[in-house]
């Protein structure tokens, strides 16, 4: 456990009480995600010997399925004598309609109970129903884990895990993630899995993490709520675009819906999502854009079977790949800059940032890409762009003018109108003939529009 000692003490003293044979009033457990109220009730059971009985919100909730699971968990000892633990995990998220009688079941538990019982949530106080759940409990208020304990606690992870790592990244990365230790540590095993190494330069990347509704706690709503309104509250709260939570979404299906048929399901729906992505790709359409939401973020509402417990949501693998795919672009422009320039590559890489000016003015530009030869990935790197991008292509259009000056010719290709020449007003001729070679020439009387006009149609044609 990492940071709210005092909150550990309080539920070491409970369990001890239930231990010596002493009632106890139930544990509510109430913070934000990822400060160690559901592992501490893991931790508080591993360490008492007490056998663990976990409902969560991927289980069904509703009265009857209460009274006959969690009912029978909290009255009844356990085969060995010992008292279970019952733990009712995120009990706000009961939702009204699903989850009917749900709560005045639970609240009957909680008179009733004869073991020990821990709730947790993330915030009791955001709907006016579970205020009889805070009468009947002891109430313990989990808080936001201090930046250096974090970092005490990756360190240590680090070393265990034999990772490559300097204190200033971890230190950012411990900031970054406000308080969430699960946060931090995903965050972790996302940038260091596979190299074995974190950089500075990979944690400012990764950029800030949204607390109070974090892409992984999003991304478990998506998938487990019943509630289209409930799906729909919690995308519109993840400062991440339409784009990114599609892949987010793709990349975890198989973790959430291991089993048929409803691995199937969730992704004929986001397939169906990508449809109308298309359609607004093609007819510039955005108002299609609520239905492809709606079917990426409920993919899971659906689903007849899903994984319990907690799962490890991933990093789109398709973005790590671009990521490599920039940092080979960098390595290989840091090559082709160090043939011109005497220097180290880690002065040259450190001077990258300059070079968006240098290639601001295009006929410098040009100057630069033709000496250094860098291709499409390349300067797509140094333009902070995509390889694809308008200005890219447009300087290397210039490049290649330069290579070759003959390339842009006043001809152009054409097959003999097959009802003869047309009539030219410039021509002086009535019924000019047509040249034997397949070329028409450009007339040199041609007026100024037409010489644009006919410049660009060469360029089009190469």
């Amino acid at each position: 456990m990492v940071g709210n000692a005092d909150v550990i003490t309080e539920i070491r003293l409970w369990a001890a009480a239930w231990k010596s044979g002493k009632s106890q009033k139930p544990l509510l457990l109430v913070g934000p995600p990822g400060v160690g109220k559901t592992v501490s009730a893991y931790t508080v059971a591993k360490e008492m010997g007490w056998s663990l009985v976990e409902f969560n919100s991927s289980d069904q909730r509703n009265e009857e399925a209460i009274e006959r699971s969690v009912s029978a968990a909290a009255l009844n000892a356990s085969f060995t004598g010992q008292p279970r633990l019952v733990l009712l995990d995120e009990i706000d998220g009961i939702q009204g309609t699903q989850d009917k009688g749900g709560l005045s079941a639970v609240l009957t538990v909680l008179k009733e109970a004869r073991n020990p019982v821990i709730l947790t949530a993330n915030d009791i106080y955001a709907d006016k129903r579970l205020a009889g759940i805070r009468t009947f409990c002891k109430m313990l208020q989990f808080k936001k884990v201090a930046y250096p304990s974090i970092a005490k606690f990756l360190r240590e992870i680090g070393e265990k895990e034999s990772i490559d790592y300097d204190a200033v990244s971890i230190n950012e990365l411990a900031k970054n993630a406000s308080g969430d230790v699960r946060g931090a540590v995903l965050d972790f095993e996302s940038l260091a899995r596979g190299t074995k190494k974190l950089t500075l330069e990979d944690v400012q990347k990764s950029g800030y993490r949204e607390r109070l509704d974090n892409i992984f706690n999003a991304m478990r709503v998506l998938y487990t709520s019943q509630s289209l309104s409930d799906i729909r509250r919690m995308r519109s709260s993840v400062e991440v675009d339409h784009d990114l939570l599609k892949k987010w979404v793709e990349e975890n299906i198989p973790r959430q819906f291991p089993m048929q048929p409803s691995l199937s399901l969730a992704f004929d729906q986001l397939s169906r999502a990508d449809i109308f992505d298309g359609r607004i790709f093609r007819r510039q359409h955005y108002g299609f854009l609520k239905y492809s939401g709606d079917l990426s973020a409920s993919v899971g509402i659906n689903a007849p079977e899903r994984a319990h417990g907690w799962i490890s949501y991933q990093f789109p693998a398709i973005l790590k790949k671009l990521s490599l795919m920039k940092n080979s672009a960098k390595k290989s422009t840091i090559q082709k800059i160090q043939k011109h320039e005497y220097g180290s590559r880690k002065r040259i890489a450190q001077e990258l940032v300059f070079w968006q000016d240098f290639l601001s003015d295009e006929k410098q530009a040009v100057d630069w890409v033709h000496t250094f030869e860098f291709d499409e990935d390349e300067l797509g790197f140094l333009l902070q762009t995509t390889a694809s991008s308008a200005k890219v292509k447009r300087l290397l259009e210039r490049v290649e003018e330069r290579k070759n000056p003959n390339r842009s010719h006043a001809t152009v290709s054409a097959e003999p109108p097959a009802t003869g020449p047309k009539k030219s007003k410039k021509s002086t001729a009535v019924n000019a003939p047509v040249p034997k070679s397949e070329e028409i020439v450009v007339p040199v009387e041609q007026s100024e529009e037409d010489s644009k006009n006919q410049t660009s149609l060469s360029r089009f044609f190469n």
